[in-house]
């Protein structure tokens, strides 16, 4: 009849307590239970180990416990004021479990035929709860698990952002926003929101905006609207110069058909800026006597746009 609920390896347990016994004796550093102290002494007591062991850096295997702290550095535990290091957990086996085992044996539990008595146990080595269904945090893609081995195990968003921009493209022009357990956002950086994007005068260069890529610069005809501002177009021609101030310029109507002015031979045309031109006639007696023929026997006498009329001049008796 047994009198524990639980057994305990009896394999197991003599290699546990001869290593403590090394360790106690003064001997090379050997193991203790994981994240646990031995009971017979003090963490920060080495007064029970050799001179080689006290020798060893503070904190590590087989040197002294860090005296402040009284623990180890990677992963070692502190035992009997030195840093030892750890066993698998002993996880207890109930007591049916063995019993079962024995039935099938004749009887008696593999422990009691190796003459283990009541209390038997097997070493079971600590489980990693990340390799489980990434340790119930979500998705690994976005989500990094982390098992410390003391408890429920660590969640930790993965920041996608920090590798190639989060695959949003140039940093330059886009931004990635790094989402908790999800896809990152891309956000366009719009450049046209400084500076007019580097386009110059907003008034004469339009920026536009491209998602994920460098800005457009469009310049602006400012000659679209009202002739540009230099008046009726009928006289004057706007010049749209790219990312600079247009040009009034005034149209020369006589430059086409001599302005309406009529035949070019008795009228002149004479360019007005920006408004109509002006006709003027030509006077042809004024020269070489409109060609009348000699002036104190015939008289020239003009006529508007048209040619002149030549009239005989009588003479005394």
């Amino acid at each position: 009849m047994t009198h524990s609920k639980t057994r305990l390896d009896v394999r197991a347990l003599g290699h546990l307590l001869a290593s403590i016994a090394l360790v106690g004796c003064g001997g090379q550093a050997g193991v203790a239970p994981s994240g646990s102290v031995e009971r017979g002494g003090d963490p920060g007591d080495a007064s029970g180990y050799s001179d080689a062991l006290r020798d060893k850096p503070a904190g590590t295997l087989g040197g002294a416990c860090l005296a402040d702290t009284g623990t180890c550095v990677d992963g070692l535990v502190c035992s009997r004021g030195a840093c030892v290091q750890t066993l698998p957990v002993l996880q207890p086996v109930p007591e049916a479990a063995g019993a079962e085992q024995g039935e099938e044996n004749g009887g008696a539990s593999p422990a009691e035929e190796e003459g283990g008595g009541a209390d038997v146990g097997r070493v079971v080595a600590p489980i990693d709860q990340c390799l489980v269904d990434n340790g119930g945090c979500g998705d690994p893609r976005f989500v990094r698990c982390s098992d410390d081995g003391a408890g429920p195990p660590i969640c930790s968003d993965i920041d996608e952002c920090e590798l190639n921009n989060g695959g949003c493209g140039d940093p330059a022009f886009v931004t990635c926003v790094d989402n908790a357990q999800g896809l990152p956002t891309c956000e366009d950086i719009n450049e046209c929101a400084i500076a007019n994007g580097g386009c110059g005068d907003p008034g004469l260069v339009r920026c536009a905006n491209l998602f994920g890529a460098a800005a457009v610069c469009q310049d602006i005809n400012e000659c679209d609207v009202d002739n540009g501002g230099c008046g009726d177009a009928l006289y004057t021609r706007c010049l749209n110069n790219f990312g600079a101030a247009h040009t009034c310029r005034d149209i020369d109507e006589c430059a086409a058909n001599n302005g309406g002015c009529g035949d070019a031979a008795f009228v002149r045309c004479v360019n007005v800026d920006a408004s109509d031109p002006t006709c003027e006639d030509i006077d042809e007696c004024a020269v070489d006597n409109g060609g009348c023929g000699a002036p104190n026997h015939l008289r020239c006498e003009n006529n508007f746009a048209a040619p002149p009329s030549c009239y005989e001049i009588q003479q005394p008796c």
